[in-house]
């Protein structure tokens, strides 16, 4: 028997739930609905290197955004603007209208190491601090020379551009990306041109930095996000301070933490728990 449209059963529409996010730094405001099974499974099957993993998560908080008008229309311009931080208000709308406000969290005592699990209401233990001034701060960067090697760091508000961008270069694994953003704030590093022959990065097979336009002589500008991170590693502790002084300096701490409270039952110590919103969302689409 052949069934044609008309002979197709009819069921009632249904609307997913939806939750209503701010995003700290590009102070959009979204709404986001709950996953869908197809989603969930997307997220359970794949097999996730450091670049899929960062690409598919992008999609999936894309797809979930109800209403996609510039500067979000397309995923590309998505990426570009939107930063990391905004990603993790956006992950935390999903979580709640995927999974509702109560949710179950293991917690691992951090004296006896006993585990144990909690229910707590995640709307009631989340701090949002929401950037307040005109400037963009996507497009906003910053110079700083660093004390003891002189080199001069550009530094930014890093995207998930750049994010996706440094997760595809070669030899990225899934631990140096949780460090991502020690690397991924700078969008340019100048380096002396003397002590450049010397610090040439351990990955031969990326392009070399090229000469500034308005100073050739005295430093190269090195723009490969792979090869900041390779020379990045060579420099002193206390230029990684200053990097990260000055970057907190002109952006601020804006952004999202979602704590867990619990007391542990075996040895009775009460303590809070930072929770990763990435790690929540694969953790419960399983």
């Amino acid at each position: 028997m052949v069934y044609q449209a008309k002979d197709l059963p009819k069921f009632e529409d249904f609307q997913f739930p939806t939750f209503e996010v701010v995003t700290p730094h590009s102070k959009l405001h979204l709404t986001v609905r709950s996953l869908t099974v197809a989603q969930e499974e997307r997220l359970r099957e794949s097999a996730l290197t450091a670049a899929k993993a960062t690409a598919l998560l992008n999609q999936t908080v894309f797809e979930c955004i109800t209403d996609k008008e510039p500067p979000i229309d397309t995923l590309i311009n998505f990426e570009r603007n939107i930063s990391i931080v905004d990603r993790e208000a956006l992950l935390y709308g999903i979580l709640v209208a995927s999974y509702g406000e109560e949710q179950e969290f293991n917690i691992t005592c951090s004296t006896c190491s006993y585990n144990y699990t909690v229910k707590e209401n995640i709307t009631e233990n989340v701090d949002i601090k929401l950037y307040d001034g005109r400037e963009n701060l996507i497009e906003k960067t910053v110079e700083v020379e660093l004390p003891i090697s002189k080199y001069k760091a550009i530094l930014c508000l890093p995207t998930l551009k750049d994010e996706r961008e440094f997760a595809n270069s070669k030899g990225i694994s899934q631990d140096i990306l949780r460090r991502a953003d020690s690397y991924i704030i700078m969008k340019e590093l100048h380096i002396p041109q003397k002590q450049t022959q010397a610090k040439q990065p351990a990955d031969g097979e990326t392009e070399k930095p090229t000469p500034t336009n308005n100073d050739d002589k005295k430093y190269l500008v090195v723009k490969n996000v792979f090869e900041i991170y390779s020379y990045m590693r060579s420099l002193p502790s206390r230029d990684k301070v200053a990097i990260r002084k000055a970057w907190n300096d002109a952006f601020g701490d804006y952004g999202i933490s979602l704590l867990v409270r619990g007391t542990c039952p075996n040895c009775g110590r009460s303590e809070e728990n930072p929770v990763s919103l990435i790690a929540e969302l694969f953790r419960l689409s399983q």
